[in-house]
């Protein structure tokens, strides 16, 4: 009964061994196992989900990475300031930076990024990333003025910083999705204030440019307006003068006609002139009438 027991409580403690010693690879990660001395050495092996039990001599080495997309942040916390700090125009600005990436797919990119790291997630977060970024920020800001930093070009900043970072870290297996701002870079408080007061002025002068040049459109429009409008005039002016070239010279082709017309203005004056308060025709017409039976 004792050597019975004692067998059991054998048997559990190898057990409990056995599994503290192994390493658990969860669903939705993969691991990289290094075989560092024997006929493998410097091997490594792609492991998917799932319980491996680890070498008591230390013959391997198992890291997990994450399989799905990952971010971290470099920002200002209360007890420590983790921001990404660079140069311009030898004055140091900080900016709180966020990046997103993902492992390949690719079990021989997953090798090359163990091959090149050998170091797990979080270490190349802090040790690498954070270190590219910055010698990325000042790779780009190196030819540019605090005031293009910080505010005119602050975008293209952040795009060719991405770009940077992206191009460095895609032969080793890791994708850099996206390098973002978290908040606005920090610079000193006197340049801050002098950008803004500056930016401030700039579009000041563009709203006035813009208010001279739509009042500048709109007496443009009047000047248009009147310019119809005389034109309107003159050919209808012109209309008028043409209908009375035309009636006189039917008037000429037709001298009975003429005799009558004469008859009847003449009689329209004579009326006229007996009552002042009602005149009837024009003078210049009655002229002009009048004046056709002369030829």
């Amino acid at each position: 009964m004792k050597k019975k027991n004692f067998l059991v409580m054998v048997m559990a403690i190898f057990v409990v061994t056995v599994f503290s010693s192994c390493t658990r690879v969860p669903q939705g990660t993969f691991a990289t196992k290094t075989y560092e001395y024997g006929d493998r050495k410097g091997e490594v092996d792609i492991l998917g989900p799932g319980l491996y039990a680890n070498h008591w001599f230390g013959r391997f080495h198992i890291y997990v990475y994450p399989a799905n997309v990952q971010q971290h942040s470099w920002v200002k916390r209360k007890d420590s300031d983790e921001r990404i700090a660079f140069q311009a125009e030898a004055m140091t600005l900080k900016a709180e930076i966020n990046i997103e990436y993902e492992f390949s797919t690719v079990d021989d990119d997953r090798r090359k990024m163990y091959v090149y790291f050998k170091r797990t997630p979080q270490e190349i977060e802090e040790q690498f990333m954070k270190k590219d970024i910055v010698s990325a920020f000042n790779t780009v800001s190196q030819t540019l003025s605090v005031e293009d930093v910080y505010s005119t070009r602050k975008d293209s900043v952040r795009i060719a910083v991405q770009q940077i970072v992206r191009d460095k870290y895609a032969p080793y297996g890791i994708h850099i999705k996206e390098v973002a701002y978290m908040s606005p870079i920090d610079v000193p408080e006197e340049v801050r204030e002098t950008i803004n007061a500056k930016i401030t002025a700039t579009q000041e002068a563009q709203r006035r440019e813009n208010e001279v040049a739509s009042e500048r459109a709109e007496a443009m429009k009047k000047i248009e307006r009147a310019r119809g409008e005389a034109e309107s005039i003159k050919i209808a002016a012109q209309g008028r003068a043409e209908a009375i070239d035309i009636e006189g010279a039917a008037l000429r082709r037709n001298p009975d006609i003429l005799k009558l017309k004469r008859i009847e203005t003449q009689a329209i004056a004579a009326k006229s002139a007996e009552n002042w308060n009602d005149p009837v025709l024009a003078a210049d017409q009655a002229s002009i009438l009048l004046g056709l039976g002369k030829e």
